[in-house]
């Protein structure tokens, strides 16, 4: 796989240590979760699978205020009917 650097050109994705994995199937959409550690820093990797995968990586750094957020969130939104 490829990412695109900052002068606009693809380069190989940098090698990556899985600390850890974990799959959530709900509803008909599943998130692949993924902590890892490259060269850049250690991040979460969230992926949504629908077709293709669409994906968001957050920086080890910023976990705690998603964490907050996600959870304010949690608060605020009522489960859906079984």
């Amino acid at each position: 796989m490829y990412g695109r650097e900052s002068g606009g050109e693809y380069s190989e994705r940098a090698p990556e240590e899985h600390l850890f994995e974990a799959r959530i199937d709900k509803g008909g959409k599943v998130f692949h979760i993924d902590a890892f550690v490259n060269r850049r820093g250690s991040a979460l990797r969230i992926c949504e699978d629908h077709g293709r995968r669409d994906k968001i990586i957050v920086p080890a750094e910023a976990l705690a205020d998603l964490v907050r957020i996600l959870t304010e969130a949690q608060a605020r939104l009522k489960p859906a009917r079984a």
